[in-house]
């Protein structure tokens, strides 16, 4: 039987991105719910989360418990995968822990620099939803989230102590902020 170029890539990539040979997830070529990503155009998702000794779990949704490392795969458009459109229809992302955390990093450093660009509408609804999405979780990925987090505290406390200690930490961030924000260009 030929092979099937379409789950040598899911399963390629699978491989790749937990660090295993492709040898340790082929056994997957059969799996049910690989199948049902690839044939089936209303099944629009593919994770893929690794387990104990180098197993990984196959589902057709997105089960994160705290400490998992997920790769998910998901279809652009609700079609069969083919050989002809594998590499254009399917979109890679990964999740470690939470699943805000990771959407709020992946609309912050991917996505917001490139669609911000020339359009007052995308940049204002793009900062409202990186507020909301801060507001759901206290993960800290750069310096500057830090820094933001005082300034919020500053302009939205009611408690002294907290808007005193907010300006106390803005302080002596300020001393290495411009490092920081050089690092990050």
């Amino acid at each position: 039987m030929p092979e099937d170029t379409r789950k040598t890539y899911i399963l390629t990539t699978i491989a790749n991105y937990f660090g295993f040979d492709y040898d340790s997830v082929e056994s997957l070529s059969d799996h049910r719910t690989l199948s049902k990503f690839l044939d089936d155009a209303n099944c629009s998702l593919l994770s893929a989360t690794r387990g104990h000794k180098n197993s990984v779990h196959l589902s057709n949704e997105i089960k994160v418990t705290e400490g998992s490392q997920t790769l998910v795969q998901f279809k652009l458009r609700p079609d069969v995968i083919t050989p002809e459109n594998v590499h254009t229809n399917i979109f890679v992302s990964s999740m470690i822990d939470s699943p805000i955390d990771s959407l709020r990093y992946v609309i912050k450093s991917v996505f917001a620099p490139a669609l911000r660009k020339g359009n007052s509408t995308v940049e204002s609804s793009l900062n409202e939803l990186e507020q909301i999405l801060a507001q759901k979780t206290a993960t800290i990925f750069h310096p500057k989230d830090e820094i933001r987090y005082w300034i919020d505290v500053t302009k939205n406390s009611t408690k002294n102590k907290d808007v005193e200690r907010a300006k106390y930490f803005l302080e002596v961030f300020n001393s290495v902020k411009t490092d920081f924000d050089n690092l990050e260009k």
